[in-house]
């Protein structure tokens, strides 16, 4: 791909670059090397699929691959429920085994402030776990109709029989009316599991027979059934019969508990040695007047959301007499059933060393510490996902098990891992993100623990850059991510990597994975690098996932090279170049590759000054990140956070 010379000068001004006026050398690169990773939620088109398995090795995610030398990976989050989908599937797999699905999920035990946005969304609807049979109407006592949709958002005569099911027991119906009913007759009925009773205990009409808006309340009866009415599912269904009104009343409105605190953050608590609680140890458990720091009327209301609403954390010590424990054994049944339908090669855990306390609420404050036996909240989850792996693999010998995590304990208890937290572009300093982990960082992967001699068994790691800033230096620097960002990346990698280690680059940010091969322009065009030819590198403002550079092929460690390929991570030192970080260099056969970190503290100075020139000893084409080279230079400046991969030829 030939660049044009306004190009080639910027790239040489941006590496601070001294050289030859010789002419550039441009180059289209070759088929990429493997050894990459992408993570990619989206499901693109087969061309952006044939696109993606010509360049990573790994995939998470996305569509099937074409091509069976990409490890394609599922996902499965073990830190808890991920979607009322799989809450009903857990939930279905619990009852089967006569397991109580509620004991599987964590609850807190008094009221807090939860790290989500909103906890708990549309959870007030009596539809929000099946999506219908939440409202049904029946006029002639034998044919019902669903009316949920109406029910939230339009008219709903309360005339004939009413019929309201949700997936948990509940306690509380809220009706807005917008005609108001007069003399209604009317009886509330519930199932006991062979046919209709009246529901009188602690029956409290706040709508005055329909005659104003308000809340209807009750106790759960103690024989309460659940059942299935026009093909629901087993739910916990209210009939509400209007034998005769003069006035017949409509509702616009009718709604159940939200579940919330007094705001969208607020969790609510269930306190299990309250005195008021009623048919404690059964599914209907409720306490009417809860105490006022543990407001939760049902134990399944102190359900503990992560990451974005209605994502419920499971209770890792919870076992109901299995030896592995309820949850790790049913995501080890889930992992199975859902790699065999979808043929993915393995399975990526998220979450896999999660902390509750990250959530909001202290694992102490929860209901795991009545069930740990004295155990860490690590000490648990690391059990859950050794028998994930070790139970998946008794049915799926050859799927390959991953985990979202650092932690050695962890990552070295399965097949591979992904370091989604590995480094934020702008402050790679971290040598112990390099060379110690096992030795120096006893819960932490870094490169070198990937190495056969501390990684015997051939564990494989990801470790995932994220270049998701426009700024640094507390916003007063512009950060470069169209070749600066990736090159610094992309050279630490090359210092750092070995057989068991890929590369992922992620530039989005908030831990969204929905792009590809998006290339964003300066000027907020979107290209697609399967479809379109790329821009100029002076008009990209990001990568997505891949850039060019990444395909290029440096060779391997030089043993010829300075070190015999080894890395020295103090090749030239920070106060030999006027102060700042020091430089790192590491020899390939076709290339030099040289890194100066960054890290949290690094000063606007030393991101703009470039050093003084660094002799390289020869000549060299500076590789930028479109994949074409530049002009030969035999010294190069380096600024804090900046990269070169000088190329002894054109590729």
């Amino acid at each position: 791909m030939h660049a044009p010379p306004h190009h080639l000068r910027r790239l040489c001004a941006v590496l601070g670059l001294v050289g030859t006026t010789a002419h550039a050398a441009t180059v289209t690169p070759p088929p990429p090397l493997k050894g990459y990773g992408i993570v990619a939620y989206s499901t693109p088109d087969a061309v952006t699929t044939a696109w993606m398995d010509q360049r990573f090795e790994v995939r998470l995610a996305g569509p099937k691959p074409t091509s069976p030398a990409v490890k394609w990976m599922g996902y499965q989050d073990i830190h808890g429920i991920g979607s009322i989908a799989e809450l009903l599937e857990m939930k279905d797999w619990a009852l089967a085994r006569r397991l109580v699905p509620e004991e599987m999920l964590l609850h807190a035990k008094a009221n807090y402030t939860a790290r989500v946005g909103r906890i708990f969304d549309g959870l007030d609807r009596f539809d929000a776990f099946e999506g219908r049979n939440g409202v049904l109407r029946s006029t002639d006592g034998r044919s019902v109709t669903d009316v949920s949709a109406t029910a939230y958002a339009g008219q709903v005569a309360l005339s004939g029989q009413t019929y309201l099911g949700y997936e948990e027991p509940f306690a509380d119906i809220r009706f807005t009316l917008s005609t108001a009913g007069a003399d209604v007759v009317r009886t509330v009925q519930y199932w006991n599991g062979s046919g209709w009773a009246t529901l009188s205990a602690g029956l409290q009409d706040g709508t005055a027979a329909f005659t104003r808006s308000g809340t209807l309340s009750f106790v759960p009866p103690a024989d309460w059934q659940p059942t299935s009415l026009n093909g629901s599912r087993r739910k916990y269904f209210v009939r509400i019969v209007v034998s005769a009104a003069r006035v017949v009343p409509v509702s616009s409105q009718i709604r159940g508990d939200d579940w919330l605190g007094a705001t969208p953050q607020s969790g609510r608590g269930w306190d299990a040695s309250s005195p008021t609680i009623v048919h404690r140890g059964t599914p209907l458990a409720y306490n009417p007047t809860p105490p006022a720091g543990a407001s939760a009327k049902f134990p399944y209301q102190a359900r503990i959301a992560f990451w974005s609403s209605n994502h419920f954390i499971a209770n890792p010590a919870d076992r109901q007499g299995l030896a592995d424990g309820s949850w790790a054994t049913f995501l080890a049944s889930k992992i199975v059933k859902d790699s065999r339908s979808s043929g993915a090669g393995g399975v990526m855990c998220d979450d896999g060393e999660r902390d509750v306390a990250d959530d909001g609420v202290p694992a102490s404050a929860t209901d795991f510490v009545d069930k740990a036996a004295g155990a860490t909240w690590a000490a648990a989850t690391l059990a859950r996902y050794r028998n994930v792996v070790r139970l998946t693999r008794q049915q799926q010998p050859a799927l390959l098990l991953g985990v979202n995590a650092t932690s050695t304990a962890l990552v070295k208890s399965g097949q591979w891992s992904i370091a989604e937290y590995h480094t934020f572009v702008w402050k790679t300093n971290d040598l112990r993100g390099i060379t110690t982990g096992d030795d120096g960082r006893p819960n932490t992967m870094a490169y070198d623990d990937y190495l056969p001699a501390r990684n015997p068994a051939g564990t494989q790691g990801v470790f995932l850059y994220a270049d998701t800033q426009d700024t640094v230096a507390a916003g007063s620097v512009a950060w470069d991510r169209g070749n600066r960002g990736p090159i610094v990346a992309l050279s630490k990698h090359h210092i750092a990597r070995n057989a068991n280690t890929a590369f992922a680059y992620y530039s989005r940010g908030g831990y969204i994975y929905s792009e590809t091969d998006e290339v964003l322009r300066v000027d907020g065009a979107v290209l697609h690098q399967a479809k379109q030819a790329l821009p100029r590198l002076d008009q990209v403002r990001r990568w997505a996932t891949w850039f060019p550079a990444m395909g290029v092929d440096i060779g391997v460690p030089d043993p010829r090279g300075y070190r015999a390929g080894a890395r020295d991570l103090a090749w030239k030192r920070g106060t030999d170049l006027g102060g700042g970080p020091d430089v790192w260099r590491r020899d390939y056969t076709k290339a030099i590759v040289l890194h100066r970190p960054a890290a949290w503290n690094t000063t606007a100075s030393q991101y703009t000054v470039h050093s003084p020139p660094i002799d390289l000893g020869g000549r060299y084409l500076p590789l930028a990140a479109d994949g074409s080279v530049g002009a030969a230079v035999t010294r190069v400046r380096l600024r804090a956070g900046e990269g070169a991969i000088l190329m002894k030829a054109a590729p």
